[in-house]
């Protein structure tokens, strides 16, 4: 559905953007994350054609964007951050503007336009004037305006910026509600939004592209040795004695105490292969009398895939470069 090829943008003399390369299937949700001034806003500003890259080509659907730019953007629903919106005029208006200016037939406008009203949750207050709405109800117009005409792909940038919490959970979940048939391109900064709404990240820094895949290929490709959390109830030292006697094991912590005499309390187990220990542990502590209450992996969280991703591009840096 998209692919970007070898994509860099300068700004002057600086590279906001360098060699990216990606593919994003139809259907697919993909986070784009980094920190403030990675190149998110710069990449999304490219695929939705407000500005050429200065190298690089992008392809949408069969389609160069830098030859049928105006044929691309049909396909495109975007949600800028801080979207600007009319605040004299209604949802309804906003609305029923964006569907015109996007070419929706004539015949199937005000359809479109009331389904769009219905699904963004904004028909209640579909004549109110923008200005003395929230900004939650704010954001969902905008998003509406995005979404009218039925768009193949939708592109959020920050799409909960300066929501209050509430807001944020009610945006998200109707974000989640438009994947589906869509491809969506989501960029944030912040991790656990991505997490729950996306199936791959690409994660940017410095303009670079450090990773792309989906959550689970990252953990196993920047784990070295994962982690297992047991709870076990008896004598906390024998049961670390027990444990630290397993082939591959490399280290046994105590974290959580027991409460009451006979609870379990929780171990960390570290290995670099958890399915072998695993089994293993099992068998021991059945055979020395334990009572196993619970065996579980603990796989790396976004926050620790992008650091580890972030601290290895630094650390790469470094090392071929020591001469400059």
């Amino acid at each position: 559905m998209i692919k970007v090829e070898n994509v860099s943008k300068n700004f002057g003399k600086t590279k906001a953007l360098d060699s990216v390369s990606f593919e994003v299937l139809r259907g697919e949700v993909v986070g784009i994350l980094g920190p403030n001034g990675a190149g998110k806003t710069t990449l999304i500003r490219i695929l939705t054609g407000f500005f050429p890259p200065s190298e690089g080509k992008v392809l949408i659907d069969g389609l160069d964007l830098s030859k049928d730019l105006r044929a691309v953007q049909r396909l495109i629903g975007y949600l800028p951050e801080s979207a600007p919106l009319y605040k004299e005029m209604t949802p309804h208006e906003i609305i029923t503007f964006s569907a015109r200016m996007k070419g929706v037939d004539s015949a199937l406008l005000k359809r479109d336009v009331e389904r769009t009203l219905e699904i963004c949750g904004i028909a209640s207050v579909r004549n109110c004037l923008v200005g003395t709405l929230s900004k939650g109800f704010r954001q969902r117009t905008a998003l509406g305006a995005a979404l009218v005409g039925s768009p193949r792909i939708l592109i959020l940038d920050e799409p909960t910026s300066g929501l209050d919490p509430e807001q944020i959970i009610e945006i998200r979940d109707l974000i989640r509600n438009l994947s589906g048939d869509r491809t969506v391109i989501l960029s944030t900064h912040i991790l656990h939004e991505a997490a729950q709404l996306t199936e791959r990240v690409l994660i940017l820094q410095g303009g670079r592209l450090l990773a792309s895949d989906r959550l689970e290929n990252l953990r196993e490709a920047l784990s070295s040795s994962q982690d297992i959390l047991a709870s076990i109830a008896g004598p906390s030292w024998q049961i670390v004695s027990c444990i630290s006697g397993i082939p591959l094991v490399t280290e046994v912590r105590l974290v959580t105490e027991a409460l009451e005499d006979g609870k379990p309390a929780q171990y960390l187990i570290r290995t670099s292969d958890p399915d072998l220990v695993c089994a293993e542990i099992s068998k021991r502590l059945v055979e020395s009398g334990y009572r196993l209450a619970e065996l579980k992996r603990c796989v790396p969280t976004l926050e620790e895939i992008y650091l580890k991703s972030v601290r290895r591009s630094a650390f790469q840096k470094l090392v071929v470069s020591p001469a400059d």
